[in-house]
């Protein structure tokens, strides 16, 4: 008779077995903290266009957990030095403010912005170094957003298509690839009962030499039987194959951290209420 529960690690996931992942650490989340049924969601964007309507500066951001997370920010160079990345961050903090949230975090690399976000009033509350190889990486977050009442003739999108969203991530990809190779691969696994039914799996990309875990979940039938452990075991196994500097991720107080400190994990950076009453842990793992 055959083991009950298998385990792949995959570079290209079926959308459903992702979907399944996600699905279920959002329904573990909801059990252990309820109201974060009751906050805000969905992506926000601002998009600068041209005369043939083609975006040449834009930013995507997402809430998340009581704050708003901008997950990306670009400008052609025509554009730079004219205040519109100002404005672009200025009407996402308003958004932020008017979905009801008043805090908003990021990040950016040494090659990047982190001049611009610090006088636009973001402290630095963590820093990843050699990400990329020979760089830094910053993490960001601004405590108060002020009232600002500009019209800066651009107008909020509330979840973007992807083709718009695609235009900003093309934009800074470029920008970015004077620095560093900008190459991004899935990395996915997943455990299957019997049936193939997903029971677990983890999530997320190698890009910039780290490994970037974005969901790791394991049904509560399994958990504290080491499926959790093999899972992570196998995709640190392929992050040293790829060459992976470490392996990066976050987690909040009900979630996972004394499982990660457990493989070798350590804190390197917190955000207290994220989400509301909770702190959330940035947690990493050097590989090399």
């Amino acid at each position: 008779m055959g083991q009950p529960y298998r385990i792949t690690i995959t570079d290209n996931p079926d959308r459903n077995d992702v979907r399944a992942v996600r699905a279920g650490l959002r329904a573990y989340n909801v059990k252990q903290e309820p109201a974060l049924l009751d906050l805000p969601s969905g992506d926000y964007a601002v998009f600068i266009r041209d005369d043939l309507n083609r975006i040449i500066g834009g930013i995507v951001a997402e809430a998340d957990w009581g704050m708003m997370y901008v997950d990306l920010l670009w400008l052609d160079d025509s554009l730079r030095g004219k205040g519109q990345g100002r404005a672009l961050l200025s009407i996402i903090e308003q958004t932020t403010l008017k979905v009801g949230m008043s805090q908003i975090y990021l990040m950016t690399t040494e090659f990047q912005a982190l001049p611009f976000y610090q006088h636009m009033g973001y402290d630095l509350f963590g820093t990843l170094m050699n990400r990329p190889h020979g760089y830094a990486y910053y993490y960001l977050h601004k405590k108060s957003i002020d009232p600002d009442d500009t019209d800066y003739g651009l107008s909020i999108t509330y979840n973007p298509t992807i083709d718009d969203r695609r235009q900003v991530i093309r934009g800074l990809t470029t920008y970015c690839e004077q620095f560093s190779d900008t190459t991004a691969q899935k990395l996915a696994g997943f455990i299957y009962d019997e049936a193939g039914t997903v029971r677990g799996g983890l999530f997320g990309s190698t890009y910039w030499d780290w490994f970037d875990l974005r969901f790791f979940w394991v049904d509560d039938s399994l958990r504290g039987q080491g499926y959790g452990k093999q899972l992570l075991d196998q995709a640190e196994a392929e992050c040293r194959a790829r060459g992976m500097t470490g392996i990066v991720c976050d987690t909040a107080d009900f979630q996972a951290l004394p499982f990660y400190q457990s493989q070798g994990f350590e804190v390197f950076a917190t955000l207290s209420n994220r989400p509301p009453n909770h702190t959330s842990y940035f947690v990493k793992k050097l590989l090399t």
